[in-house]
Parts: structure tokens; C-alpha cells; sequence
């Protein structure tokens, strides 16, 4: 699992490199996710129009971790599993 934070998804929207190829490949093979909290700060800079249509379009897109403290207590072994 890549869990991918509020920067990184900005950057892909942006068209940044290497972040979109990285990010692509992640997603195509089904690796990449975010969070609730990342979700929540993109779509509340979401604005209206194409832009923010593509937030909305990625955030629907991937699969999002419930962000509590199960899931914080369970990280640290899912990042030696790396």
C-alpha cells in the first residue's frame, strides 16, 4: 500500500513529475490510497469548475483508510512490511 498525503495529490493535479508517473503506476496496480483527512483537505480547496471537478474525479477514484486509532496503532507494522 502507497498511502498518499494532501502534497502528493496536489502535485499529481499539478501535472509535477516524477510524482504523476509514480502516482499512475501506484494506482494502475491498485497500490495507491489516501486517507479520510487527505480527502477532506482537498475537496475543502476544491473550488467549482474543471479544476475542482478533478479533485472530486481523484477522491472518488481512490480507496480511502479510515483514519483512527486502530489504523495508527496498525501502521508501523504495515511499513515494515514494505
Amino acid at each position: 500500500m502507497i498511502l498518499a498525503d494532501t502534497d502528493v495529490l496536489i502535485d499529481f493535479l499539478a501535472g509535477i513529475e516524477p510524482i504523476v508517473r509514480q502516482a499512475s503506476a501506484y494506482a494502475a496496480a491498485e497500490r495507491l490510497q489516501t486517507t479520510a483527512i487527505t480527502c477532506f483537505e482537498l475537496l475543502s480547496g476544491a473550488r467549482e469548475g474543471r479544476r475542482g471537478e478533478r479533485v472530486r474525479k481523484l477522491v472518488a477514484t481512490l480507496p480511502v483508510v479510515p483514519l483512527d486509532r486502530k489504523a495508527g496503532r496498525s501502521s508501523p507494522a504495515s511499513r515494515a512490511r514494505r
